[in-house]
């Protein structure tokens, strides 16, 4: 028993028994020390109806990673009282891959006032290279 401990078997004891840690563990840490999206800010609002906006918004891309899709919250993540808004793609409906650095967002449509829009966050889901899991970054104003 302690020779099969010593070879391949101890090695793939260990894989196995760090897997659900790293799995677990990695993309919590991702998300809060490596995101791939940095703060956004509002650049242009227009309303559309009473309680729907037209938004755009230039964000920070820090890392390379495909777009895997979003969801805009209202409220404050910190005290747990958000609710999803609806969000819709005014141009083409897709995600589109973008380079590094500052860019503008294509046009969204929300079910959110101009004035609810202060206190907007956006989970932004990515699939980034060597990872079996999707990375999320949480995005704030």
């Amino acid at each position: 028993m302690i020779k099969l401990l010593r070879g391949p078997v101890f090695w793939l004891l260990l894989i196995l028994a760090f897997t659900p840690f790293a799995l677990t563990v990695g993309p919590v840490a991702e998300t809060r020390l490596w995101p791939v999206y940095t703060s956004y800010e509002l650049v242009s609002v227009q309303e559309i109806s009473p309680g729907r906006s037209s938004v755009v918004v230039a964000f920070n891309k820090v890392r390379s990673c495909e777009p895997a899709g979003y969801a805009w919250y209202k409220g404050s993540r910190e005290s747990g009282q958000f609710a999803e808004i609806e969000v819709r793609s005014v141009s083409t409906g897709t995600t589109i891959g973008r380079p590094l650095g500052r860019q503008l967002s294509q046009p969204f449509e929300v079910s959110a006032s101009p004035a609810d829009l202060r206190d907007v966050f956006i989970n932004v889901f990515h699939r980034c290279p060597f990872q079996p899991w999707v990375t999320k970054s949480e995005v704030y104003p």
